[in-house]
């Protein structure tokens, strides 16, 4: 099986819409002096051993990998990596759980994240169904979690970059039922424009004293990292 890099920014905005206006309700952007107020987060491997990549990244993918020459982030210059395995092609899972927050006191709560996929090493890797995926929970109590959606593929070795415009939404239910986004077709194939699905929202969350979202992010090969930025 191909390897791959896959690359994930994420903004995660936890807002209240009042007319036309959003209260940032906590932000994550990964950067040296972080966007306030600060959203905190906890890591852990959560199934097999993530690569040595995984972290937080910088930079540009090469010239030689698909796409080539884009931001492993979506703005700033910062972001966070999950990369697979080293070698063989054994599961590996990465958790970032990101601390509750109180949001007793809005309303029209909407959290909102970015994605890409990224073959660096070769210009022939990217994500595959079935096997790699990003997966969103939301607690109202950080004891039970709910699925709420997936970032997946219906093909093999797809890719794109943070130029997409692409997007996929799914309103917030606790019956732990998720839904699949998926992200092209094909094999081998880098999607771009509106096929690209580049954001992610979850709508309707609940007014809580401990709101809290987790994603799993998952690989089975050392040149498939998901990378998360701009958690807000």
């Amino acid at each position: 099986m191909k390897r791959l890099f896959t690359l994930i920014y994420i903004i995660f905005v936890f807002s209240c819409f009042n007319n036309i206006y959003a209260d940032i309700i906590a932000q994550q952007d990964f950067e040296t002096s972080p966007a306030t107020p600060v959203l905190t987060y906890t890591e852990a491997a959560s199934a097999g051993t993530p690569g040595s990549g995984t972290g937080i990244c910088t930079g540009n993918s090469a010239t030689t990998d698909a796409p080539a020459s884009s931001p492993l982030y979506a703005g700033g210059s910062r972001a966070y990596r999950m990369q697979g395995p080293n070698s063989g092609s054994t599961t590996s899972s990465q958790t970032i759980t990101f601390t509750g927050v109180s949001t007793d006191a809005f309303t029209n709560i909407n959290a909102s994240f970015r994605v890409a996929s990224m073959s660096i090493g070769s210009n022939g890797n990217g994500i595959e169904s079935s096997i790699d995926e990003c997966l969103i929970e939301v607690s109202t109590d950080g004891i039970i979690w709910h699925k709420q959606a997936k970032v997946v593929t219906a093909g093999s070795n797809i890719r794109w970059a943070f130029s997409g415009t692409g997007s996929g939404s799914r309103a917030y239910l606790a019956n732990n039922t998720f839904t699949s986004i998926s992200c092209g077709t094909g094999s081998s194939v880098t999607v771009t424009g509106a096929s690209a699905i580049t954001t992610i929202n979850i709508t309707n969350l609940p007014s809580v004293s401990d709101l809290r979202i987790r994603i799993t992010l998952t690989n089975n090969a050392a040149n498939e990292s998901w990378i998360i930025d701009n958690v807000v």
